[in-house]
C-alpha cells in the first residue's frame, strides 16, 4: 500500500562519477560504507554511527536485532536471501506499527543503512520490488522520528551551537543523529536512494551538521565528555557548506590550519566527509 502512494523511488544503482577523482573518491566511501553489517557483529566496533560506549552494556532492540539478522547474513546461502528480506522487511513494518521512544526509533534509523549496505552487497538480493520497498519503508521510518521530533522543528538533526545539548545522554541522542545523517548523504551520493519523501538532509546538504571530533564521541561517561568538550573547537566549521567553502580557500594559511586542525579532530569519519565533497 505504501509504496503504491510513492513517486521516485531508488534502485540502489551506482552513479556514473563525473570524473576520476569522483569516481576514486566514490570507491574508497563504499569501501567503508559496506564494512557496516560486518561492524554490526562486534560490540566492540560498532560503525562510527552508533555511540561505542552509550550502549556497551545492552543495545537498542532495533539493533540487537539488527545484528541477529547481519549474522545470517553472513552466513548466507543462495536459499535463504527470501528469508534474510522477509525478517528485514517484518523489522521495518515492526518499527511503523509499534509505539517506539525517540532512541528507539534512531535505532531503526541507524539500522536502515545497515539494512541498505546489505543489498547494496548482495546482488541476489537486489530485486526490483524489494529494492523499492526497502526504500520507501525507510524513509517512512525516518519520517517518524521526524515526527516525534517536532519540538526541534521538524529536522532530523541540529548543531551543537543552535541548539546546545544539556547532558551527556542529550549530547549523544543529537550527535548520533548528525552522524546518521551525514552517513545517509554520503550513501546518496553512490547510488540511487531515494525514498519516495522529501529528504533535507538530501535536499539541503550544505546545511547538514558536521559529526563532532573522535575524541568527543569516543567518550566513556558523562564526565569524560564534560572534560573533552572544552578541548574541541572547530570554530567556524558547523556544517557541510562550511567546509565545502573553506575547502575552496585551502591556499590561505589561516584557512589551511583550519583545516588541518579539523581533519586531524575528525578521524576517519572526517576522511570520509572529505572525500564526499570531491564528488560534488
Amino acid at each position: 500500500m505504501l509504496l503504491s502512494t510513492r513517486n521516485n523511488i531508488g534502485t540502489l544503482t551506482r552513479y556514473q562519477p563525473r570524473n576520476a577523482v569522483a569516481d576514486r573518491s566514490a570507491r574508497l566511501i563504499l569501501q567503508n560504507l559496506r564494512t557496516f553489517p560486518q561492524k554490526m557483529l562486534r560490540s566492540d566496533d560498532l560503525p562510527f554511527f552508533v555511540h561505542p560506549w552509550r550502549h556497551r552494556n545492552a543495545l537498542p532492540e532495533p539493533l540487537a536485532v539488527c545484528e541477529r539478522i547481519c549474522q545470517m547474513f553472513w552466513s548466507r546461502t543462495p536459499e535463504i536471501h527470501g528469508f534474510i528480506w522477509r525478517c528485514i522487511r517484518a523489522e521495518q513494518l515492526r518499527f511503523l506499527e509499534t509505539h517506539m521512544s525517540t532512541g528507539d526509533l534512531l535505532a531503526a534509523c541507524q539500522t536502515q543503512i545497515v539494512y541498505v549496505m546489505m543489498f547494496v552487497i548482495e546482488e541476489d538480493l537486489r530485486r526490483r520490488e524489494w529494492v523499492q520497498e526497502l526504500l520507501v519503508l525507510s524513509g517512512a521510518v525516518c519520517e517518524r522520528l521526524i515526527a516525534l521530533c517536532q519540538e526541534d522543528g521538524g529536522h532530523f538533526s541540529y548543531d551543537e551551537h543552535t541548539h546546545p545539548s544539556t547532558s551527556w545522554d542529550d549530547w549523544v541522542f543529537a550527535e548520533s543523529r548528525r552522524r546518521t545523517a551525514c552517513v545517509w548523504f554520503m550513501m546518496s551520493l553512490v547510488f540511487s536512494l531515494q525514498t519516495g519523501v522529501r529528504c533535507a538532509t538530501l535536499e539541503d546538504f550544505r546545511l547538514l551538521p558536521l559529526p563532532a571530533a573522535k575524541l568527543q564521541w569516543e567518550a566513556s561517561d558523562a564526565l569524560s565528555w564534560q572534560q573533552r568538550l572544552a578541548l574541541v573547537d572547530f570554530d567556524n566549521l558547523i556544517t557541510v557548506g562550511d567546509l565545502i567553502d573553506l575547502r575552496s580557500k585551502a591556499d590561505e594559511p589561516v584557512v589551511a590550519q583550519q583545516l588541518d586542525s579539523w581533519n586531524a579532530k575528525s578521524g576517519q569519519f572526517g576522511t570520509l566527509l572529505n572525500l564526499a565533497i570531491d564528488m560534488l
